[in-house]
């Protein structure tokens, strides 16, 4: 059982790979700081302020964290469905879906009020 657990995470971390190269590809904005430079403008604004960049971390760990979630209600369904009758892999089942639920809700309350907290921070 552990075994498909580990299976299932390592299979999840290496697909999780797969953008690294859409994340490698060149700024192409590289040309038009080069300008702005020349222009004596100012390009050194950060648009990102602190309130965002922590919601953007959070928003991506809930993000996360409800996929895992999402998949041990997914697993915890197949073991109930192939449980066949047995008693204490259905609850054993039951057991894990009910705390998959749980977690969810959790997380979907975090979500929203790091969001709410976010939006009222940035205005």
């Amino acid at each position: 059982m552990t075994k498909k657990i580990i299976i299932s995470l390592l299979i999840l971390i290496i697909s999780s790979f797969l953008i690294i190269p859409a994340l490698a590809q060149t700024n192409i904005n590289t040309n038009l700081e080069a300008a702005g430079e020349g222009a004596k403008y100012n390009i050194d604004v950060d648009d990102n302020t602190i309130p965002e960049i922590i919601g953007k971390v959070v928003a991506t760990l809930l993000a996360f964290v409800t996929s895992i979630f999402m998949m041990m209600v997914v697993f915890s369904g197949v073991q109930w469905m192939v449980a066949g009758g047995n008693e204490e892999k259905i609850t054993k089942a039951r057991g894990r879906l009910i705390s998959s639920i749980i977690g969810v809700g959790i997380t979907a309350a975090a979500y929203f009020i790091t969001w709410l907290i976010t939006e009222t921070l940035l205005k």
